[in-house]
């Protein structure tokens, strides 16, 4: 499961299937793209130097989010700052959190729904089937950050 993926979880209430951030200035859509910079970073297609990363694929991505995202880079050239490069990706993938929730929803994570079922355009709502996927996404983020080199 992606990075992203599991931050997607994590912002989710898992009752009421919506994304929920702390602070109001918080898109959940920045997040998502942060995250997929990091996952480009995990699989080592992204090289980072001096506050500027260039995308340098060695091994091709199997989600289409990272292949938009690392296409997106790619196109952008080396050298781009790490904020550029964050606003590129957001851009490219928006919009990124529905994006993965529905690839949730597609591997039966999600349950989806219309909120009120009546209306037909009543936003979709993505209540957790099962807490477990939440519980593990959780575990291997806390684990991932007790390995991390900046700490």
């Amino acid at each position: 499961m992606l990075i992203a993926e599991q931050l997607i979880l994590l912002l989710l209430d898992p009752e009421r299937g919506e994304l929920e951030v702390r602070r109001d200035a918080t898109d959940p859509d920045r997040l998502a793209a942060a995250a997929l910079l990091l996952d480009l970073a995990e699989q080592r297609n992204l090289s980072h130097r001096n506050g500027h990363v260039a995308f340098n694929p060695r091994f091709p991505s199997g989600h289409p989010l990272l292949v938009i995202a690392g296409d997106a880079l790619a196109a952008a050239g080396p050298g781009l700052p790490l904020a550029s490069a964050l606003d590129l990706i957001e851009t490219r993938t928006r919009p990124t959190s529905r994006v993965l929730l529905e690839g949730l929803h597609r591997r039966d994570v999600l349950h989806r729904q219309r909120r009120p079922a009546w209306w037909p355009l009543a936003a979709w709502s993505y209540p957790l089937r099962s807490s477990q996927a939440r519980n593990e996404a959780l575990n291997s983020l806390r684990n991932r950050a007790q390995r991390s080199p900046l700490r």
